[in-house]
């Protein structure tokens, strides 16, 4: 399914017909809304979309999550979300506002939680599913970061094992 473009502050409901995409960004999105920051999405995905759910859901709910509250303490207050298939993978870039002048760098996190243990097991969790890929890069740019993520498309939970 195709969707193009999209800002969603109103209550419009992703559907790419994978059940667990959709429910990890339209749950992603009410959260971005209840915090006043922009959520743009752009995807492209065939009809046939296959991927690990456990994958899917360490992955993009911690990239999602670490976006909207970065985002929420930025002044621009904006996350962009762009998937797109091509060539048995998936692709994943994250876009979030940050503080002026913060540079986000994966290996050396500082936080500002009020709970400091809480601080890193997101991307950690991330590395960890992507690490047989090796496929997740992290950029600034212009008070952004963005996270760029492959993923093959897999046929089910079982071929994880």
């Amino acid at each position: 399914s195709d969707i193009k473009n999209k800002n969603y502050s109103d209550t419009f409901v992703v559907y790419t017909q994978n059940q667990t995409i959709d429910s990890i960004i339209n749950i992603e999105i009410k959260k971005a809304k209840l915090k006043n920051i922009n959520f743009k999405i752009d995807m492209e995905l065939g009809h046939d979309i296959t991927v690990s759910s456990s994958n899917i859901t360490t992955i993009l709910f911690n990239i999602l999550d670490n976006a909207i509250e970065a985002a929420d303490k930025s002044e621009a207050k904006e996350v962009s979300l762009h998937i797109h298939s091509d060539a048995g993978m998936i692709k994943f870039i994250v876009k979030n506002s940050t503080v002026k002048g913060l540079l986000f760098d994966p290996d050396n996190c500082k936080t500002d939680k009020e709970n400091s243990s809480e601080h890193g097991y997101g991307i950690k969790s991330v590395k960890k599913a992507v690490k047989d890929m090796n496929i997740i890069k992290y950029s600034n740019e212009n008070d952004n970061v963005i996270v760029f993520i492959s993923i093959p498309q897999k046929l089910s939970d079982s071929e994880e094992n």
